[in-house]
């Protein structure tokens, strides 16, 4: 393969497999695409996605610290 077509699939290697994943779930179980399912799937899933969205943002913002310094006094 050439090495551009790899890299490309490299990079979306992640999406086409959770896209296989959706696929074959799907066929498997016909209740698998139901509103109620999807949502309940999106609701459990929200609680990282926001949480994964505050860490990349607090990363790339530089506000943070690894190491919390001992200060005698609290204020």
């Amino acid at each position: 393969m050439d090495s551009k077509a790899l890299q490309y699939i490299k990079k979306l290697g992640p999406l086409i497999g959770l896209i296989l994943l959706f696929v074959i779930i799907s066929v498997m179980n016909d209740s698998f695409l139901e509103f109620s399912n999807l949502r309940n799937l999106l609701r459990q899933v929200s609680i990282n996605a926001i949480i994964a969205f505050g860490m990349t943002f607090r990363h790339l913002n530089g506000r943070y610290r690894l190491i919390r310094r001992f200060h005698p006094c609290p204020l």
